[in-house]
């Protein structure tokens, strides 16, 4: 027994695990907290468990619109059961945003906590850029202000000539440190897709599903039909984004768009893009209805 906020008697658990994942996983829910859930729901009922995680995610009408908690979750996935997250890609699109698919990818290379990290960068940089304006402010403020005794104005001059030089040193060092990030970047993201096939596999499997979106919505659109066209144009990173920089799609999707018709490039793209009859997995998925299935864990 255990008590709820209003301190009144509660069971701390339902004793079905799936149960206890569907109303115990609410937004702020620790990450620990839901892979614990998430765990021993899928040790019950897998396909229980994939569906409970779909509806996380679910953002029109479908479920609790939960992203951290679906991200969570997604990341188990996929050190857990790796082929199930890849072979159901346009399942967790339906449900959710196919923004999803790249944000996945994101903090497998990143680390789960690389958003919040990103976050706090970027506040101090903003907060040192924001110094750097005030002091330039208070600089010319004082260079037009002829009444302060010259005594007092010489020190407080250099006092801020001190703080301006700190600041634009402190500038200069974050646009370089900027500069050498996005080259870690590309080369993070080339070595583990490099090093690991379960990793290579889902990315695979996202840059299949944006070529396939695109090369269908722009067949509407030469057929007349543009309020038959998705949204994977909209979510597709664009070249030399912050996604294409941190997960190389853009790349790749493009190969599948455009791929060369010498017989070389057709058996190396035969070679290191496998698909799911390939990797011995069976099973579909459909993102128009929305059904979902699982299947054995690489071994």
């Amino acid at each position: 027994m255990g008590l709820t906020e209003n301190n009144s008697l509660t069971h701390l658990s339902s004793g079905n695990p799936c149960l206890d994942f569907f109303f115990q996983v609410v937004p702020d829910t620790s990450p620990d907290t839901v892979v614990s859930l998430l765990s021993s729901a899928w040790a019950r009922d897998p396909l229980a468990a994939l569906k409970l995680v779909c509806h996380l995610r679910g953002v029109r009408g479908t479920g609790k619109s939960d992203r951290e908690g679906f991200y969570a979750s997604a990341l188990w996935l996929h050190s857990h059961h790796p082929k199930t997250l890849a072979l159901n890609v346009p399942s967790l699109a339906h449900f959710g945003y196919i923004k999803d698919l790249l944000e996945i990818l994101y903090r497998l290379i990143h680390g789960a906590d690389a958003r919040s990290a990103a976050k706090e960068e970027r506040e101090t940089t903003w907060r040192a850029a924001r110094d750097l304006r005030r002091l330039r402010r208070r600089q010319k403020k004082n260079d037009k202000n002829g009444k302060q005794q010259k005594k007092d104005a010489a020190s407080r001059e250099d006092r801020i000539a001190a703080e301006l030089s700190r600041a634009t040193i402190a500038s200069e060092k974050a646009a370089g440190e900027r500069r050498s990030k996005r080259t870690d970047l590309a080369a993070r993201s080339l070595e583990r897709y490099s090093r690991d096939p379960e990793y290579r596999f889902l990315h695979d499997r996202i840059a299949d599903f944006f070529a396939e979106q695109l090369a269908s919505d722009a067949e509407r659109l030469r057929a007349g039909k543009p309020f038959d066209v998705g949204l994977a144009a909209k979510w597709c990173p664009s070249l030399d984004s912050s996604f294409d920089r941190s997960t190389l799609l853009c790349e790749s999707i493009a190969r599948r768009m455009f791929p060369r018709t010498t017989p070389t490039t057709r058996s190396s793209r035969t070679s290191t893009t496998p698909t799911g009859s390939a990797s011995g997995c069976g099973g579909t998925c459909s993102s128009r209805s929305g059904r979902c299935s699982t299947y054995p864990r690489s071994t």
